[in-house]
């Protein structure tokens, strides 16, 4: 990491959410060996994170992760080949998964975020140029 972003607020609150959620998909067992490679991919920093991590013995495939101020979620790589497509296929999955929830403001709320997540995906002056790879 180069000198001026190891200090700087935004890449640190960055890769804590990334560490964060890679730790928990270990803990979960989605990743049953040791990552290693977890890296952000895009971001909106102080509200979403999504980025990609890669298990020791995975050589091409790898996780979308979603992170930061939404709740912190994962798919396969077959799932979505770039960036943009992971933040439709989250904002999908979420709106599915809300339908079965039992509490009605935990389903609201998620709801919520998959409309965000929607909107995101669709603003393109919030999507540079990125092919997706790790």
């Amino acid at each position: 990491m180069e000198e001026e972003t190891k200090n700087d607020p935004t890449a640190i609150w960055i890769r804590k959410q990334i560490e964060s959620a890679s730790q928990e998909i270990v803990d979960l067992g989605v990743i049953e060996n040791q990552i290693t490679q977890s890296r952000p991919i895009w971001s909106i920093p102080g509200k979403v994170v999504l980025g990609q991590l890669r298990a020791a013995d995975e050589l091409t495939s790898f996780k979308w992760v979603i992170c930061g101020e939404v709740r912190t979620d994962h798919i396969d790589s077959a799932a979505a080949v770039t960036p943009r497509e992971a933040l439709r296929y989250f904002s999908l999955k979420w709106q599915m998964d809300a339908g079965r929830y039992t509490d009605p403001e935990a389903a609201a709320r998620l709801v919520r975020q998959a409309e965000e997540l929607y909107e995101m995906s669709e603003a393109d002056h919030l999507w540079p140029d990125t092919d997706g790879s790790i």
